[in-house]
């Protein structure tokens, strides 16, 4: 059964990171040739300037401050709190996922606290960054390497205070420029900032998909933020979510993602078939 849930979820996680963050012609990966095999690291470059074009997909993959690769971020549902979820992580890692949000809306502390102790080991073996959402105090139970937070969760300021300078705090900005420029102010400072739905999603239906040019917007606000407080643009990566696949994982990156978080993208595949289709 282990071998059955793990290849579509080894092939949706490389098949995106490929397709997404591959070098322009001429600067390929060795042995890179075909699907399905794991993706290679990503290249380590630093962040192009912002400009009205679309983005370069070489190297776009974004290397956070703390050494974490953003590249590709896979975020679980309760949908998926099952006896399957080990095995799609540790496929998922294979595949070249280099982030883990563990998401549980509907846990209590102590299953959501269960969870986090069960997820944890897969992450540090493999050197993946460990998120736990909107759960600051399971996230320092564990010693996660961050929080998630959203508009509607804890004041980002005071998650910033509890969790300290060190570990890892992701912002929902669902594309606004005003929670996009508060989720950079020094009192929240934070290392990764997540759109609003780009597509469509099944994870949150209700979710209005607002479309690929508000990564562009996004990256272009945080780059000039940035640079205006002496720091390097690169360093709070815009992270795409909302009904990202393989498919449409390339779009997102030209239109200035730097990150590809996925639930059902990534953990909703019953067969190979459903990964290519």
């Amino acid at each position: 059964r282990s071998h059955t849930v793990q290849q579509p979820v080894v092939m949706a996680c490389s098949r995106a990171k490929y397709l997404a963050f591959r070098p322009a012609a001429g600067h390929g990966w060795r042995g890179v040739s075909s699907f399905p095999k794991p993706a290679p690291a990503l290249v380590r470059s630093t962040f192009p300037q912002a400009s009205g074009q679309r983005f370069s997909r070489s190297g776009a993959s974004g290397l956070g401050r703390r050494g974490f690769d953003w590249g590709v971020y896979l975020v679980t549902d309760d949908a998926y709190l099952d006896d399957k979820l080990v095995d799609k992580l540790q496929a998922a890692i294979a595949g070249g996922c280099s982030a883990i949000q563990l998401r549980a809306k509907h846990l209590n502390g102590e299953e959501y606290l269960r969870w986090a102790r069960l997820v944890k080991p897969i992450c540090k073996q493999h050197g993946v960054a460990f998120i736990i959402d909107d759960n600051v105090s399971v996230a320092l139970e564990v010693d996660a390497d961050g929080v998630h937070v959203g508009e509607d969760d804890m004041a980002h300021a005071e998650v910033r205070r509890l969790i300290g300078p060190e570990k890892v705090l992701g912002i929902s900005t669902y594309g606004r420029q005003d929670l996009v420029l508060a989720a950079l102010s020094p009192d929240v400072d934070a290392d990764y900032v997540g759109s609003g739905a780009v597509f469509g999603t099944k994870t949150k239906p209700k979710s209005q998909a607002k479309g690929l040019d508000q990564l562009g917007h996004m990256r272009r606000w945080i780059e000039e933020e940035l640079l205006h407080q002496g720091r390097a643009p690169g360093e709070c990566p815009v992270v795409a979510i909302g009904g990202i696949t393989a498919a449409n994982a390339p779009e997102c990156v030209e239109a200035g993602a730097q990150s590809l978080a996925s639930v059902s993208g990534l953990l909703g595949h019953e067969s190979l078939a459903d990964v290519t289709a």
